[in-house]
């Protein structure tokens, strides 16, 4: 079984406008809410693409996190443990003709919500695979994913993490996943360069010393470094939605590399559909 694990999930907001103006009133042509966050994007990808999968996530109290979970039970199963005293963060998703502007808010949660997470981990069994998506909410330690790593990868389950800036720092300093997917820009931040290219990409990819490095490249691609070095360049790129293409692209590489164990056409799969969903967004 595959499980996601989201601990600073949202509900996203998005407001499409023609142009957005500083300074001024603006309207917008369309507005959605939508239960996000980047677990709970992998989880979406996986169930479009026919893998079962079931995510696990922590949903505060109060309006958000109701209206998180009425969104949510629509599409099925999942393990969600309610944080009291605080409310699901609302993350505000402005969209001006393919530009999107965002603004995110913040969830807190204290030692007893993330020990009562943690304890859910104890479904998990050899052979499973969990996918460690997205920020740490304030009141948890930036070791934790790192934490997760190595107390579930004795047991033998596969463990894939997709954070960034200290969480990542410490995922490469101290444990070994799976894979890690950083974007270009993640990791360009972790050592402090900006990468423009797949060429630049490569060398800090292979410094972090993991067995596969996934990095997402926006509307250029991807590049998977392991042994070896595999690029997949998008054929075609529509300006769109972007918000999700990442998890969209790391929940295609999934769900072709448990059916075939190819990097090749994992790679491939996941362009494809991190391009497929900014296209369909």
């Amino acid at each position: 079984m595959i499980y996601t694990l989201t601990l600073n999930p949202s509900l996203d907001y998005i407001m499409k406008s023609e142009a957005l103006i500083r300074s001024s009133v603006n309207r917008s042509i369309s507005e959605e809410f939508r239960a996000s966050g980047k677990g709970i994007n992998v989880t979406d990808t996986l169930t479009a693409l026919g893998v079962e999968n079931t995510p696990i996530a922590l949903v505060g109290t109060g309006f958000a996190g109701d209206e998180f979970m009425r969104l949510r039970n629509l599409k099925g199963k999942g393990i969600f443990i309610r944080v009291k005293d605080c409310d699901t963060r609302i993350n505000v998703k402005l969209c001006e003709n393919g530009v999107v502007t965002e603004f995110n808010g913040s969830f807190t949660v204290t030692e007893k919500d993330i020990a009562a997470l943690t304890e859910k981990l104890e479904l998990l069994v050899k052979g499973d695979m969990l996918i460690l998506s997205g920020s740490l909410p304030f009141g948890v330690s930036e070791t934790y994913y790192a934490d997760i790593v190595n107390s579930l990868s004795i047991k033998g389950i596969c463990v894939v993490v997709d954070t960034s800036g200290e969480a990542l720092r410490e995922v490469v300093k101290q444990s070994e996943p799976f894979l890690i997917k950083p974007n270009q820009h993640e990791l360009g931040e972790l050592f402090c360069v900006k990468i423009d290219d797949f060429e630049d990409a490569v060398p800090y990819a292979r410094n972090m010393g993991c067995k596969n490095v996934l990095v997402s490249m926006g509307e250029m691609g991807a590049v998977l470094i392991n042994k070896g070095v595999y690029i997949c360049e998008t054929v075609e790129f529509k300006v769109g939605y972007t918000v999700g293409a990442g998890d969209a692209l790391l929940a295609g590489f999934i769900a072709e590399y448990i059916k075939s164990g190819d990097y090749i056409k994992s790679l491939s799969a996941g362009v494809k559909s991190g391009t497929q969903y900014i296209t369909e967004m």
